[in-house]
């Protein structure tokens, strides 16, 4: 595994190589904008979510990453959607005393965006931030 990953990941279980590398490709692009000893996201599992949608980071803080619905997105997609639950984590909205909030869906966005992802692609492809979850 690479170097990068085993730092940023208290445990990273992921199986599929397509989805370690992009992954990897997210982990690079966002630590040109934050520095190596911040890049810190827990605990990163490839999975189904809870919620039944591509990703999702739980109330524990751990990163749910479901492959079998990721791979049907274009890599630009499916690494900002991977990039918004970095920025989930990131913000601690799995902490947050608020419930999951539209306001949250829009900082992750927003974060995602800032770290150079292609949000508006995510946000066309996906459609709009729910209350129900991501794509």
């Amino acid at each position: 595994m690479n170097k990068l990953i085993e730092y940023a990941f208290d445990i990273c279980e992921i199986k599929s190589a397509e989805l370690l590398r992009l992954v990897e490709i997210v982990l690079k692009q966002i630590s040109i904008h934050i520095d190596e000893n911040e890049l810190c996201f827990g605990t990163l599992y490839e999975r189904r979510t809870f919620s039944g949608e591509a990703g999702e980071v739980t109330k524990d803080g751990d990163i749910l990453l479901d492959n079998d619905k990721l791979r049907h997105y274009e890599e630009d997609v499916a690494m900002a959607l991977i990039a918004h639950e970095f920025a989930h984590y990131r913000l601690n909205h799995y902490s947050d005393k608020r419930t999951n909030t539209l306001d949250m869906e829009d900082e992750a966005d927003q974060l995602a965006k800032d770290w150079g992802f292609n949000v508006d692609l995510f946000r066309k492809v996906c459609g709009p931030a729910t209350l129900q979850g991501l794509c």
